[in-house]
């Protein structure tokens, strides 16, 4: 499956004095994601008995 999406993130003034910038600059990206489920083990084993 493959997932994209995109984000923006709206600085404050507490987050300017933490990590330093401008809380005015623009904050925007975007992203994708790739899922995959690989099938290690077919068999299905019996549950000991006793």
């Amino acid at each position: 499956m493959i997932f994209a999406g995109y984000s923006q993130m709206f600085a404050t003034e507490s987050m300017e004095i933490i990590k330093g910038g401008s809380k005015d600059e623009v904050n925007n990206w975007g992203w994708i994601m790739v899922t995959f489920k690989p099938t290690f083990f077919k068999k299905k084993f019996d549950e000991p008995k006793g």
